[in-house]
């Protein structure tokens, strides 16, 4: 086994993070990670982000504890990093894409993909902005090549930060009511972007 973990020096949510990696295989994380309860959504193309609580547990686990530059030199050699060129689009690229991907999704719905699209490029957002809503759709696509993913879960990945004020729990619970109060034929606010 070959899952490594550095130290959580990375702040996001108030607290900070580390990474667990494979320098075997993709198989080898995503079973490690299942079997120690980490979510799923703390995967991001190459790694998961695990939160401070949970790195004495998964070097318990059987977690080697690296440091960041050697977790990174083994990623590499590994062949499964993944460049954070190829990770994220760019804003202006991957607004179009997700104006397609909602045509596809609803297309009778127009105003309403206008209406998320606007709320997920608000300017204060830095990461729960458009790049973060296009790798969740991305992320779905590959999960979609496997098993079927239902219109109700894309649905969902449009909403599930749809309301982002940096208030971890409150910000989730607000997108859900969002979610609940937007009609369905409500036309669309204009454009300010």
């Amino acid at each position: 086994m070959a899952i490594l973990i550095d130290p959580p020096r990375w702040p996001a949510h108030g607290t900070v993070f580390s990474h667990l990696v494979s320098d075997t295989s993709l198989e080898e994380l995503h079973a490690f990670a299942a079997a120690a309860g980490v979510p799923t959504r703390a995967f991001d193309h190459d790694h998961y982000d695990v939160a401070m609580r949970r790195y004495d547990d998964l070097v318990a686990r059987g977690a080697e504890e690296v440091s960041a530059n050697n977790l990174v030199r083994r990623l590499v050699a590994s062949g499964l990093r993944v460049r954070a060129s190829a990770r994220t689009r760019k804003r202006h690229e991957v607004i179009p894409w997700l104006e397609r991907a909602w045509a596809t999704l609803l297309p009778d719905q127009h105003w309403l993909g206008e209406e998320l699209l606007l709320r997920w490029a608000e300017p204060h957002r830095h990461y729960h902005d458009v790049r973060h809503l296009g790798q969740c759709l991305d992320a779905l696509n590959i999960i979609a090549a496997d098993e079927p993913v239902t219109d109700a879960v894309r649905l969902a990945a449009w909403f599930h930060d749809a309301v982002y004020d940096g208030n971890p729990g409150v910000d989730e619970e607000a997108s859900a009511e969002l979610a609940e109060q937007l009609p369905a034929d409500r036309p669309a606010r204009p454009r300010t972007r």
